[in-house]
């Protein structure tokens, strides 16, 4: 027994010396601080998004028409029919203008007799006063002619508006589009009768849209309030609305109220009059993180970013994603601030290959 314990003293003082000579040891260097290439790394910071909501919508035309016969006549040429673009001015339907051709002339040729007799009468009214001051005609007579001149004056003004109305009845032969825009539906045939008050064509405009939708009566205070809303486009991009309208009463039946916001022009070759699409209604503010799209990695059901270590490594990070608009993506869950993310996911997937390999 003596001998055993002989034999394990060395063997302690021996550890003894070993862990006294680790404590010396100088303590780890710490790692440098790091600082991210902007254009590498985004640094992962929450900031202040409008919270909102998102309705089902339906696009129209802010400009859109019937067009009506104002004069009678029959049909006798359509320039323009079902689907044709038609310019602002351009003659999309002409009626018989028999009738209303002959009530211009005579108008013109009334016109032309009353000014005659006005220039006679004018030249007797200047002649007459010459002659009263010579006291060579009576006072009466003076005025006899004074009150022929202000009649003459008078037919020709009566002239003047008949011309007027028989020229705008001539015109209305003549059916012109309002402003640019597309037949939608003819309601004549060539040879038919249009009279006044009866549909000829229906159109609309695609230069100017707007978009309506219905919001639930708990989210309306916050929508009269921000009044700001977004056309959400199918590839995640966001139109800006302007004049956005909430009407003072809800529906009977839904209780909902109707929004309707008016889009910038020009925006047709996205949009078009009748589709359905969805809006973003602003209640609010929230803080969010967003990363660029080019971050994502989309593998199946896998939604991942590259997130940088400690030791400069990726690291492939699931996360779950929220909202998408304008080329970013809004990160629900998965990140923290400070965190370094990669910009490009295939920067991170290169850096991956060399360390798998080695």
């Amino acid at each position: 027994m003596r001998t055993a314990n002989a034999r394990l003293l060395p063997l302690a003082a021996l550890l003894g010396l070993l862990a006294a000579c680790g404590n010396d040891a100088p303590p780890p260097a710490t790692p440098a601080a790091f600082t991210p290439d902007a254009k590498v790394f985004l640094t992962v910071t929450p900031e202040s998004v409008r919270d909102s909501i998102t309705l089902d919508g339906t696009l129209e035309a802010t400009n859109k028409a019937t067009l009506t016969a104002q004069t009678t006549g029959r049909v006798t040429k359509i320039n323009y029919d079902v689907d044709d673009y038609v310019p602002a001015g351009a003659v999309v339907m002409e009626i018989a203008a028999t009738e209303q051709g002959a009530r211009a002339a005579r108008a013109g040729a009334g016109l032309a007799e009353a000014e005659a007799a006005l220039r006679e009468a004018e030249t007797n009214y200047a002649r007459a006063g010459q002659l009263v001051k010579q006291q060579l005609i009576s006072q009466a007579d003076y005025d006899r002619v004074k009150a022929n001149f202000e009649a003459a004056k008078a037919r020709v003004a009566s002239a003047q508006a008949a011309q007027a109305e028989a020229q705008t009845q001539y015109g209305y032969t003549k059916v012109r589009a309002p402003y640019n825009g597309i037949v939608t539906a003819r309601h004549i045939e060539v040879g038919e009768l249009a009279t006044p008050g009866r549909a000829l064509v229906s159109g609309l405009s695609l230069d100017k849209v707007r978009v309506t939708t219905h919001v639930p009566q708990k989210f309306i205070d916050q929508v009269r309030e921000q009044k700001k809303l977004q056309l959400v486009l199918q590839n995640g991009n966001t139109i800006e609305a302007t004049n956005v309208v909430v009407f003072p009463y809800a529906d009977e039946d839904s209780h909902s109220f109707k929004v309707r916001a008016d889009l910038a022009p020009n925006v047709s070759g996205e949009i078009y009059p009748g589709m359905f699409v969805k809006v973003r209604l602003a209640v609010g503010e929230k803080p969010a993180i967003r990363v660029p799209q080019a971050a994502l990695v989309e593998r199946n059901e896998l939604t991942a970013v590259y997130v940088r270590r400690a030791d400069g490594t990726p690291e492939l990070r699931q996360v779950r994603t929220g909202r998408r608009e304008n080329g970013s993506v809004e990160i629900i869950a998965g990140l923290a601030a400070g965190e370094h993310v990669w910009l490009d996911a295939g920067t991170a997937v290169a850096q991956v290959k060399p360390a798998a390999q080695g």
